[in-house]
C-alpha cells in the first residue's frame, strides 16, 4: 500500500498547479484506514519544481561542455611545395578535373604525403593566379590559408574562362584541416 501512496504523491505533485492556493486533493482509497485526504502545498511543489529545472540545466549544460580548445596558436609552420599541374597522383587528377569548374576544397592523402587542394571556380578570364599566406601546424589542426589574385591591370587577359587551382604537397600529419 506504501507504493500506492508513493506513486500517487509522484503524480500529484509533477504537475505544477496553475494557481497558487493550497490545493487538497481527496483520495478515495480502500485501505484498513477511512478515506484519507492528501494535502499539497503549492509553495512546496514550486520549491521542488525550481530545485528540479535547476539540477537538469546543470546536467544539460555539463553534458554539453567539452574540454577541447579551438586553439589556432600556431605550432610550427608546415614545409609544403606547390604541385604542377599534371604531376598531382593519378587519383588526384581525376578529382580535380571534376571540380575544377565550381569553388572546392579537399584533402587527399597518399605515400605518407598531404595534398591540400583548392579551387576557386570559373572565373571570366585569364590570368589568375592562388598565393598561399599560411600553412601551419597547431595543437588541433593544420591551417592552410590562400587568396585568389586577379589580373593586374596592366596584364593582358584572354576574355576566355580560367580555373585558378592550387594543389600543395606537405607531409601527412593526423589533423584535420582548416582552410582559411
Amino acid at each position: 500500500m506504501l507504493g500506492i501512496w508513493k506513486w500517487l504523491m509522484a503524480c500529484f505533485t509533477a504537475v505544477p498547479p496553475a494557481s497558487s492556493f493550497l490545493i487538497i486533493i481527496k483520495l478515495s482509497l480502500k485501505n484498513k484506514d477511512n478515506t484519507s485526504f492528501f494535502h499539497v502545498n503549492i509553495s512546496e511543489v514550486m520549491n521542488m519544481w525550481k530545485r528540479v529545472l535547476l539540477i537538469g540545466s546543470i546536467l544539460i549544460f555539463l553534458s554539453g561542455c567539452s574540454i577541447q580548445t579551438n586553439e589556432q596558436e600556431k605550432l610550427k609552420d608546415l614545409e609544403y611545395t606547390i604541385v604542377e599541374e599534371g604531376k598531382t597522383p593519378e587519383g588526384l587528377q581525376g578529382i580535380l578535373e571534376e571540380k575544377r569548374k565550381e569553388e572546392f576544397k579537399l584533402t587527399y592523402e597518399e605515400e605518407g604525403q598531404l595534398y591540400l587542394c583548392i579551387g576557386y571556380g570559373e572565373q571570366k578570364t585569364s590570368g589568375y593566379s592562388i598565393a598561399v599566406n599560411e600553412l601551419y601546424l597547431s595543437e588541433n589542426a593544420i591551417y592552410f590559408d590562400t587568396s585568389l589574385i586577379g589580373p593586374s591591370k596592366e596584364e593582358q587577359v584572354a576574355e576566355t574562362p580560367s580555373y585558378p587551382c592550387l594543389v600543395v604537397q606537405t607531409e601527412y600529419v593526423d589533423k584535420p584541416v582548416v582552410f582559411q
